[in-house]
């Protein structure tokens, strides 16, 4: 079965099926395969190629301004470039902070607090 699908089979499928059943609706499926000449019986020779590109480099380098999927850089990216980590949460506090917070808001409302906050 998996083989079926790495071969395009199930797309070879739907298309033969597709165009048999709705014509209009193929040709809005596959407006692009049409227009560039491919029909069913040629899709399992293109996957079989993009699969033997892959197992050739499967590591292949990204362009120096690709950005993602469909975004382009201005300039290339540097080596070894540091980018400061988002924090969306505050960062917990150690035990001789929360014991000050403790014995400020104790002072604050005039309680007497036991003694000052140690570690």
């Amino acid at each position: 079965i998996n083989a079926e699908y790495m071969g395009g089979g199930h797309v070879k499928d739907y298309m033969t099926v597709l165009k048999k059943k709705d014509k209009d609706a193929f040709n809005r499926q596959f407006s692009r395969y049409v227009a560039a000449g491919i029909d069913e019986t040629k899709i399992e020779g293109i996957y079989k190629a993009a699969h033997k590109e892959i197992r050739k480099d499967p590591t292949k380098a990204r362009d120096p301004l690709e950005l993602g999927k469909y975004k382009k850089r201005a300039k290339p990216a540097e080596k070894g470039q540091k980018f400061e980590k988002k924090r969306y949460n505050k960062a917990p506090k150690s035990l001789k902070q929360r014991k000050a917070r403790i014995f400020q808001i104790l002072a604050k409302k005039g309680k007497a607090p036991i003694g000052p906050p140690d570690a």
